[in-house]
């Protein structure tokens, strides 16, 4: 599971409206997960990303909730509600987020495997989170070859600039959505040899990533 401030996350950066306790009049938090976004499809149409159910499967979800406060209810109370669309009879994608971290044990660059490789996997963004937020460049390299090399800065201005964003103060999203990366806006996380993540840092420490991506289940077909 991913903490819920993922989504809390994600929704400021994509300047989506949020709803928390006590902010602005807020009698209760609104926590929303958004399996996709409606506008992106495939060139052939396909839609992207949505939780698909198919017949005989149960959605649970668990809810983990914080140690009891002064004032709180003795038992915390919760309403779901969900925005179905029209069904679809093959699932080809299975939407996941994913949270996981890497040592990094060097003062300056180091690369580390990139998280969640796999050839049947479509990445769309990647929030990176450390406790000093202090990496500075992002480096994507594909069998020893540079197929992205980016300052945090930079990164962050250009989300402002031509991605209409709200990057965060701390932390940084690593966007291919955004970066229009191939057809399917996504990053496939596949090498021949070798695909690793290379993060400039100016102290050692603990590099947490939080990823939003589609898994493949089927093929389309011509």
């Amino acid at each position: 599971g991913v903490p819920a401030e993922f989504f809390q996350m994600r929704d400021a950066y994509l300047k989506n409206p949020t709803q928390l306790k006590g902010v602005d009049g807020a009698a209760q938090t609104r926590l929303t997960i958004d399996f996709a976004d409606e506008n992106l499809k495939t060139l052939l149409g396909i839609r992207r990303g949505e939780l698909v159910m198919l017949d005989g499967e149960r959605l649970i979800l668990k809810v983990q909730v914080k140690a009891k406060a002064s004032g709180d209810p003795d038992m915390p109370s919760f309403h779901a509600t969900a925005r179905v669309s029209s069904a679809q009879t093959v699932r080809f994608d299975q939407i996941k987020f994913l949270h996981t971290s890497v040592t990094h044990s060097l003062v300056g660059a180091q690369k580390h495997d990139f998280p969640f490789a796999g050839i049947n996997n479509r990445i769309r963004r990647i929030f990176v989170r450390t406790e000093n937020d202090d990496i500075t460049k992002v480096t994507i390299k594909r069998d020893n070859a540079i197929e992205r090399e980016i300052s945090v800065e930079d990164l962050r201005y250009n989300q402002k600039r031509y991605g209409d964003k709200l990057p965060p103060s701390a932390g940084f999203w690593v966007d291919f959505v955004e970066l229009g990366w191939a057809n399917d806006t996504a990053f496939i996380p596949a090498a021949l040899n070798s695909l690793k993540l290379e993060l400039d840092k100016r102290t050692t420490g603990e590099v947490e990533f939080f990823v939003e991506l589609l898994e493949v289940e089927a093929q389309l077909s011509d």
